[in-house]
């Protein structure tokens, strides 16, 4: 074993007869190379070596290309050097001190990093799990951890099947999740990549009940491998509609500008991108009980699935009536309001409570951002279950904003929502929206739009400050 990594078996004449190096599984030490026709291939997850989904092809066209390992061809790509055609003994190098590049013959045809000297530093470049090939590097230090350097994307979800069958990718902040088909529950939720499957029995062509009822339910925003075997033109939306429902073999239907394709399913490599102009349309069965979830000793799964994702809708619902109270409710108490400022009972930096933003009580200029207040605080109340001020509670309670700053702050999201189970992710997405809509400062509140994108998971969110943190300052 030598001291950069490389186990080598020598002959009698010490001659090299097989060394790990020629051998890369899913990374690159330094020192190492991934020569023209070799590839590297993910890990089934973080804790099993086995061969996983995705693959770094070192291809002898020149080009270092990243698919789905079941998959090649020019569409399947969701990575590529573009560096084809230029010879066929180009490979992928990587040196001590982090410099990854493609190198033909003794030429450099392409650096992928520059490279940067670090004492006692080590570096390591490997495909991981998600799909997406990273430069690491890592101090020798006791301490030290592994930091990525450089990756061939940002985006969690570029990589090509990583939600699996009938399942779509969205990315929310720095991480991906997985959401499947409306009708579908996932195989395995512990592993996303197992993709989802139907949770309602599907008629046949040939069945007689004539009670079976499909409808069709658009998603918006996500896009999918073409796999159609039906397009059918100068459509309307609703006409697409009509033809997917009356067609048995019709699972779903991807309408565009005038255009229905008819799909089978499997769907395949699902993802949600911005302002995309296909709408998906999928067939469900409105008749049918669900063939998931209802076991004996199951509520807790299926309350644990449908709350966040009902809240979601509901939140969308209280937007309006925020907006509503906002208008309403404070214009009609605002001469009082204003009296008892005189008075000194609503001043201070915390001079007001519940769902009344804070600048009505300090003569400040009122925008529309007091609308995203009154919509933080109903979004938290709804999460947690409580209203806004709470005198029955202890003082480290009493106050709903505070009390739900201090758990988002010590990492005990799980307490605001008692016993209840719930996704963990989407709990904390809806906890921070709500902080940023209660910020006293009102420029530091995001507009009602973006606070709808989001909900919708297309930007992202960056950790909230305290509420009071700026004005506390001042």
């Amino acid at each position: 074993m030598l001291d950069n990594g490389n186990f080598v078996l020598y002959d009698s004449s010490r001659r090299i007869t097989w060394q790990s190096f020629d051998s890369p599984t899913d990374a690159l030490l330094p020192g190492q190379r991934l020569r023209p026709g070799v590839e590297l291939v993910s890990s089934a997850s973080k804790t099993n070596p086995a061969r996983g989904i995705f693959r770094l092809a070192m291809q002898t066209d020149g080009n270092l290309v990243q698919y789905p390992v079941e998959i090649s061809g020019p569409s399947y790509a969701y990575y590529a050097s573009d560096t084809w055609g230029t010879g066929n003994n180009v490979s992928l190098n990587l040196d001590n001190d982090g410099h990854l590049y493609l190198l033909n013959g003794s030429s450099i045809i392409r650096n992928l990093t520059t490279g940067q000297y670090r004492k006692r530093t080590i570096y390591l470049a490997r495909i991981d799990v998600d799909g997406i090939f990273r430069l690491y590097y890592r101090s020798l230090d006791p301490q030290g951890n592994w930091t990525k350097e450089w990756s061939t994307s940002e985006d969690k979800c570029a990589p090509l099947g990583l939600c699996g069958l009938n399942g779509y990718c969205i990315q929310l902040d720095t991480v991906a999740e997985c959401e499947c088909l409306p009708g579908f529950d996932h195989v395995n939720p512990s592993n996303w990549t197992s993709g989802c499957e139907r949770n309602f029995v599907m008629e046949g062509c040939k069945a007689k009940d004539q009670n079976v009822s499909y409808e069709i339910i658009p998603l918006d925003n996500v896009v999918w491998e073409d796999d159609n075997y039906g397009v059918l033109v100068s459509m309307t939306k609703e006409d697409c509609t009509k033809a997917c429902l009356e067609d048995c073999n019709c699972d779903a239907a991807f309408f565009q500008d005038g255009n229905c394709r008819k799909q089978r399913l499997p769907l395949r490599y699902g993802r949600r991108v911005q302002s995309n102009p296909t709408v998906s349309l999928i067939k469900v069965n409105k008749t049918a009980p669900s063939t998931r979830g209802v076991s004996s000793g199951s509520g807790k799964e299926i309350k644990k699935e449908i709350r966040l994702d009902v809240l979601i809708i509901s939140i969308l619902l209280f937007a309006l009536a925020a907006f509503i109270l906002a208008i309403s409710g404070i214009y009609v108490h605002r001469n009082r309001l204003l009296k008892k400022d005189q008075t000194n009972t609503y001043t201070g930096i915390r001079g007001t409570r519940g769902y009344v933003a804070p600048e009505w009580h300090r003569k400040l200029p009122v925008t529309v951002k007091a609308d995203v207040y009154s919509f933080g605080i109903v979004l938290l109340e709804i999460i947690c279950g409580r209203k806004s001020v709470d005198s029955s509670l202890s003082p480290d309670e009493a106050i709903l904003e505070e009390w739900v700053y201090n758990a988002f702050e010590v990492g005990e999201l799980s307490k605001l929502v008692g016993e209840e189970e719930v996704d963990e992710r989407k709990l904390e997405r809806l906890i921070k929206i709500g902080i940023w809509c209660i910020q006293d400062e009102p420029s530091l509140r995001p507009s009602m739009k973006k606070v709808l994108l989001m909900l919708e998971g297309t930007v992202d969110i960056p950790l909230p400050p305290s509420p009071t943190s700026f004005l506390s300052t001042m």
